[in-house]
């Protein structure tokens, strides 16, 4: 039986969209890829990591009782712990890269995002993760580099004061 009218129009829009979603998520490959790249040249041996994704009521961490509104999860200025999906440059196995990872994460009191390297588990590299997810990340991935480079700046003066008092 020949397919109708409308039927062919939308399997026609559908291969349209998908077409284009295929070419953008390339586009986020390959900008995935120049940043691995660049940092894998450079090397810098440091974490950073940054809340890609929160998810409060997570693994136990809170209820869910409607939309957006958790039990367990104290909002505010007080120190919280929340589930979030994490994207970072980090080790995984054995090499470095930008990274994805899944952890939990505190709000101090000035309400700075505040991450323990030992909360963040399930740890793959963001050039493995699927297409919906590089392409949250992509736009996130220059305050990572911020981030990273603050870090790295932070624990080259710690460095260099550690070996100027022993050296």
């Amino acid at each position: 039986m020949p397919l109708d009218e409308r039927t062919r129009t939308l399997l026609d829009e559908m291969k349209r969209s998908t077409a284009q979603m295929n070419t953008e998520a390339t586009r986020a490959f390959e900008y995935i890829r120049e940043v691995d790249q660049e940092l894998e040249q450079a090397a810098p041996g440091v974490e950073a990591w940054l809340v890609l994704v929160e998810s409060p009521g997570a693994l136990g961490f809170g209820k869910q009782v409607a939309k957006g509104v958790f039990i367990g999860v104290r909002i505010g200025r007080a120190q919280k712990r929340r589930n979030a999906l994490l994207l970072g440059y980090s080790k995984v196995g054995t090499k470095w890269g930008l990274a994805l990872g899944e952890g939990r994460f505190e709000v101090d009191a000035d309400d700075r995002v505040v991450l323990s390297a030992d909360d963040i588990t399930e740890r793959k590299f963001l050039r493995d993760a699927d297409r919906a997810t590089k392409i949250l990340a992509v736009p996130r991935i220059p305050r990572l580099l911020e981030l990273l480079t603050a870090e790295i700046a932070r624990a080259a003066a710690e460095a260099q004061n550690v070996l100027d008092r022993n050296v």
